[in-house]
């Protein structure tokens, strides 16, 4: 019955552990605004990445500048978690209403694109490290969605279903077997 526990508690960890990790990151030099050569080549690695990406179809949906704790802009609400300063914001988390595809941190001469694929997912945590040395705080961060996913944020992934239906059913079956 304990291997049963432990193998639940690990496929429980694992799908907690994974669910808002971002496909891809980097950082890339300069701003993050069309026309700018880092947001290109951002656009281009993505592109490069995941075959459902589209450039055109990526949706600025808000962009918080300050980063504000607390501050809410369409269904999307940041908190600061570590500060340098009054104004300066190091780490913090994010939720949204809706599916986010790309979260942008700006801070010092560059930014860092955390990309969560499409349909995305609708919170994570955001910090400035490897953004300027990590002596700065975030200058802003900006939200995209992708309209091609649709807004199924309520509606667990299959996989999601499986793995908790699965972890159930051998919790049921250790269970059985202890009382025969």
């Amino acid at each position: 019955m304990n291997i049963v526990f432990r193998s639940l508690a690990c496929v429980l960890l694992f799908t907690l552990a994974t669910c808002a990790a971002p496909l891809y990151t980097n950082v890339y030099r300069g701003n993050n605004q069309p026309g700018h050569a880092g947001y290109e080549q951002m656009l281009m690695d993505l592109s490069a990445l995941d075959p459902l990406f589209s450039s055109t179809l990526l949706t600025p949906l808000t962009k918080f500048d300050p980063v504000l704790d607390g501050a809410v802009q369409n269904g999307v609400t940041v908190h600061a978690l570590t500060r340098k300063g009054k104004r300066e914001s190091l780490s913090g988390a994010w939720e949204s209403a809706a599916n986010i595809a790309l979260v942008v941190v700006k801070a010092s001469n560059s930014f860092k694109a955390l990309y969560y694929g499409v349909p995305g997912v609708s919170s994570d945590v955001w910090d400035t490290s490897g953004l300027g040395k990590g002596k700065h705080g975030v200058s802003h961060l900006s939200f995209y969605t992708h309209p091609s996913q649709g807004d199924d944020s309520v509606v667990p992934e299959p996989s999601t279903w499986m793995m908790i239906v699965g972890g159930l059913g051998l919790l049921i079956a250790g269970r059985y077997r202890i009382s025969a």
